[in-house]
């Protein structure tokens, strides 16, 4: 069917212009898809460009640190830095780590040289009081909260860890008369002296 039976029995210069209208009409309506069509092409395109944005900046995160060039021993600071714990720094590596934050004061026993953390509920029961000062090196005194319990055992009980002055066979105390230093080795708390304790 032609386009001009559209029109039904208009003159031909009144079908001219219900073509020329209709026409019109279907060329505006095309150039609005158009354009739309182009608005969306450049959205997408605006889109693509972010995620690829998103992407890489994804990609950066993501990716492994890059190793630090030390001049340190790898194994050497490996074994110098064990797990972190509130009793153990993070290493000590010659004086270069003596900057670091000493750890928090602990009670502990002895095992040999080695002072083993004892959880602060049971401070009554430690025989020493540790306060580091720095990630390597700390002080340690006697724990006089454990008088009641040793006094009671005699000095037998403290004789494996102190230099004991029994002054009263019948004691009412223990006085401690010095202190020691610890320093901080292969992941360990290491005494290096003995207290020297008195019952009185």
């Amino acid at each position: 069917m032609g386009i001009e039976s559209l029109f039904g029995n208009l003159s031909k210069r009144e079908r001219e212009e219900a073509k020329n209208e209709l026409y019109g009409y279907f060329s505006e309506s095309n150039q609005k898809v158009l354009d739309n069509q182009a608005k969306l092409m450049a959205a997408i395109k605006n889109l693509e460009k972010k995620i690829d944005d998103l992407s890489e900046k994804l990609d950066l995160l993501q990716a492994p640190a890059a190793p630090v060039a030390s001049a340190f021993d790898f194994d050497e600071v490996v074994d110098a830095y064990p797990a972190a714990d509130v009793h153990q720094p993070q290493g000590c590596v010659g004086q270069a780590s003596a900057v670091e934050a000493a750890p928090e004061p602990f009670f502990a026993n002895l095992e040999g040289d080695q002072l083993i953390p004892i959880d602060a509920e049971m401070k009554e029961n430690a025989l020493f009081r540790v306060e580091p000062q720095s990630a390597c090196s700390a002080i340690v005194e006697f724990n006089t909260l454990s008088i009641p319990i040793y006094i009671s055992w005699g000095p037998s009980s403290l004789e494996n860890c102190f230099d004991c002055n029994i002054v009263n066979k019948n004691p009412d105390t223990i006085v401690a008369e010095n202190t020691t230093t610890a320093h901080f080795e292969d992941g360990m708390w290491l005494i290096d002296g003995k207290i020297r304790v008195k019952f009185v």
